[in-house]
């Protein structure tokens, strides 16, 4: 076989492996928020478990507008955090205490976690503090 057919061959079938969905449930009914939301009690942050080691968090339209999706992977050695949503206030919301519950520890130690953020919101830096402890 030459050389490029055999690097186009690899390729599209790594591709094909790649693109592969992981089965899991999206049996979930996501918080829709209230016309009041101050006389209606409301969880800040909504977390729904994909798989075993796939999460994915959604911040209330109550807690923000825009009901931001977070994400969090957790592969053998290290976890990824995709996002930490639009709101600082760890009273208001439990993202860092939440995500922090949800890694598990590996060999005695905590697992290290790596926090991607796709897009910037006001406060990013403070969430990130509060994750601190993890970070790779």
């Amino acid at each position: 076989m030459a050389p490029g057919l055999a690097v186009s061959t690899f390729l599209l079938t790594a591709t094909l492996a790649w693109s592969q969905s992981v089965p899991g449930s999206l049996d979930v009914h996501w918080n829709e928020g209230a016309s009041d939301c101050s006389a209606t009690a409301q969880e800040a942050l909504q977390v729904h478990r994909y798989e075993p080691q796939t999460f994915i968090l959604r911040q209330s339209p109550c807690a923000d507008f825009e009901a931001n999706f977070i994400y969090l992977l957790i592969g053998s050695n290290k976890a990824l955090l995709i996002d930490t949503g639009a709101v600082a206030d760890p009273k208001g919301m439990p993202l860092a205490k939440t995500i922090l519950e949800l890694l598990p520890d590996k060999d005695g130690k905590e697992l290290p976690l790596l926090v991607a953020h796709t897009h910037r919101h006001h406060g990013s830096h403070r969430k990130m503090r509060s994750l601190s402890a993890r970070f790779l």
